[in-house]
């Protein structure tokens, strides 16, 4: 097992910095990292929207290409804090200052995210979409994760897999957007991968001649795996994935190692263990290695919360009935828990499990 290194203090308060920093600059739907490659003037400039006013920033990018990055609800207090940046120019001071916390923070052993990477998800930002309704899950999320507990791991593995989960029965976005002519107008290399069925709506996005693809995924029944669903909203389709409910169902933030730092919805910790538990065990013998590197990620996770928050770890079992099929749900995750690898995290969660089932 990879042991987790825990980041000194000093390192730890940086992280802390740069989470607050990107914290103040953040619209009620996006980040003002976005106006970084702006030229000349930036103008506000409002939108009505099912009889309701809206903040846009307007300007034009390197490129000489006009855009608008959405700031939020104009008579929203955090709305107006945002206006009162641009105004006063302020935020360009801040974004100067977290390049040089997040450049501090990669040289002491974080993650630094690849540029394709980056570069979606300050597109998507600029729409509304992360702050709406949508959890990033995988592989970046656990990174982010443990940086945000102040971890860093030897040897992490880092992809271009982008896995964005969304709750289609809360999505609050003023207005729908179309996401593939969106990334479209960043990266005209991106293109829908078509599905196996010609009736399915697409729900993955690649770049064409790079190993990067954004999945769009969604709460699912168990035997609905790998239905694709339709989400008007995006004018696209999700892919159906079981569980998902309660993985993303009270959410954290976690930065991304971005060029200045970047807040993005992740799980919380906690219900992140006991989900890869349960994906391990709903995975197929040929993906041994996915189901070694999900009992890897649980060994990792318990190590640092099982000292730091162990009330969450319980919380997070306990909200176990509360979601769609948790039968389904605690079958799997018995069936991980009986690992002897597991065994100090199947003593913690044994005495809490026999309490539901008695309920």
């Amino acid at each position: 097992m990879q042991e987790p290194k825990e980041q000194a203090l000093v390192v730890q308060t940086a992280y802390m910095e740069l989470y607050r920093l990107c914290e103040d600059s953040m619209a009620y739907a996006g980040d003002l990292a976005v106006l970084a490659d702006a030229t000349g003037k930036i103008s506000v400039v409002g939108k009505t929207i099912r009889k309701r006013r809206y903040c846009y920033a307007q300007y034009v990018d390197g490129a000489g290409r006009q855009r608008q990055c959405y700031l939020g609800p104009e008579d929203a207090a955090a709305t107006q804090h945002i206006v009162d940046l641009l105004a006063s120019g302020e935020w360009n001071h801040a974004l100067d200052s977290r390049r040089s916390i997040r450049k501090m923070l990669v040289q002491a052993g974080f993650v630094a995210t690849p540029k394709l990477m980056e570069g979606a998800l300050l597109t998507l930002q600029q729409t509304g979409l992360l702050q709406s309704g949508v959890t990033m899950i995988g592989t970046p999320a656990y990174i982010a994760l443990m940086h945000r507990y102040g971890y860093t791991l030897p040897a992490p593995v880092q992809t271009n897999d982008v896995d964005l989960s969304i709750d289609r029965l809360n999505l609050a976005m003023p207005d729908s957007i179309a996401v593939e002519s969106v990334l479209k107008a960043w990266n005209d290399r991106i293109s829908a991968i078509p599905t196996l069925s010609r009736k399915a709506g697409e729900y993955s996005l690649k770049i064409r001649g790079k190993d990067f693809h954004i999945d769009f995924l969604t709460n699912g029944r168990y035997m609905e795996l790998g239905k694709s669903i339709t989400i008007p909203h995006i004018g696209f389709s999700a892919q159906a994935v079981p569980f998902l409910d309660y993985l993303t169902k009270d959410s954290d933030r976690a930065l991304l190692m971005t060029r200045y730092g970047m807040l993005v919805p992740v799980p919380d910790a906690a219900r992140l263990l006991w989900s890869k538990c349960v994906t391990a065990a709903c995975r197929p013998q040929a993906m041994e290695g996915k189901r070694a590197k999900d009992v890897q990620q649980v060994l990792t996770l318990f190590s640092i919360l099982k000292d730091r928050d162990p009330d969450r770890l319980e919380m997070a079992l306990e909200a176990i009935p509360e979601i769609q099929e948790p039968d389904i749900f605690l079958k799997k995750l018995n069936s991980t828990l009986k690992l002897p690898v597991l065994s100090e995290v199947r003593a913690f969660a044994y005495p809490i499990l026999g309490r539901l089932n008695k309920n």
